[in-house]
Order: C-alpha cells, then structure tokens, then sequence
C-alpha cells in the first residue's frame, strides 16, 4: 500500500462515510485536492472505485494483509482479482 500521509487521512474519512465535500471541509482543503487525493489513492494501490477504497481503508484500520483475504491481481489493475 503506497499512501502519503493526507491520502491515508483522506482514505480513512471516505471509508467511514464522509463525501469529498465534508472531507475538503474538515481538512480545510479545496474539493479539486481531495480528488486529486483520491485519483492517487486509487491509480497507486490498484483500486477501481469507492469500494476497492473502502476495502483498503479498513485493512488499513486493522492491520490486515487484504492481499491474503482478497485475490489481489496487481497486473489487472483489479482489487477483486478479476481481468474483466
């Protein structure tokens, strides 16, 4: 998992719900940087949408290796292990 400290932050406040908007908000950023934040989050850790994010931030919470419980295809660019 390849993530700066403010996308880790950001990765964190969406999992538990929050929209880009309250994100910009609480962080007191502009709206155009939490999506470049989440364009990086999910270009670098090979995810496709919000739930591929989702899944990292809870691994993230808890310390768990989802490439163990997720198969993981780094090539397919496809948190779920599919090449759909």
């Amino acid at each position: 998992m390849r993530l700066s400290k403010r996308e880790r932050q950001i990765l964190l406040l969406l999992a538990n719900g929050k929209t880009k908007k309250e994100i910009a908000l609480e962080l007191f950023i502009q709206c155009s940087t939490v999506e470049s934040h989440v364009k990086n989050i999910y270009k670098n850790n090979d995810c496709n949408n919000l739930a591929d994010a989702t899944i990292l931030g809870v691994a993230i919470v808890t310390g768990i290796d989802i490439r163990r419980i997720i198969h993981f295809n780094i090539n397919s660019r496809d948190c779920w292990g599919t090449t759909g």
